[in-house]
């Protein structure tokens, strides 16, 4: 076998070898910062902010509630802030993520608290997120709940 050509392999392997180690760097880097966004968005929903709501949603969102109810970025945030209902505590589990090219499929099980009016009532739900990698972060598309 030419010299040229076991050389040629060697070239080779060291290249896969590296472009899978970026990949896999690259790969746990975004779940990282994925999973903060995902932490400050469970905060942000007890405690809203204009700041951190709008730079954490798309201008495209579409936010489905367990109900039916579907509400786009404004009226998700003006629901959250104004509405009748408060988030008073929320708890994820069972959460799994799924990267797919710039975006992310959160499945998550909610539970939690919320208030209305004198009134605290219990959540259960699941939930699906999908979020898209944008320049300044993750953002939420879309979001659908459902009883469970």
């Amino acid at each position: 076998m030419p010299k040229n050509y076991t050389i040629q392999k060697i070239y080779i392997a060291l290249f896969v070898f590296f472009s899978l180690c970026i990949t896999q760097t690259v790969f746990g880097q975004s779940q990282k910062n994925l999973a903060t966004t995902l932490e400050e968005f469970r905060t942000v929903l007890i405690n809203p902010n204009d700041a951190a709501l709008l730079r954490l949603t798309s201008k495209d969102l579409t936010y489905g509630h367990s109900n039916g109810l579907i509400e786009n970025q404004d009226q998700f945030i003006d629901a959250l802030k104004n509405g009748p209902s408060k988030f008073v505590a929320i708890q994820v589990s069972d959460q799994s993520i799924t990267l797919v090219d710039d975006l992310a499929l959160v499945r998550q099980n909610l539970s939690g608290d919320v208030q209305t009016g004198e009134a605290i009532s219990k959540l259960n739900l699941g939930v699906l997120l999908v979020w898209k990698k944008e320049k300044a972060g993750w953002q939420l598309v879309a979001r659908q709940a459902f009883k469970r």
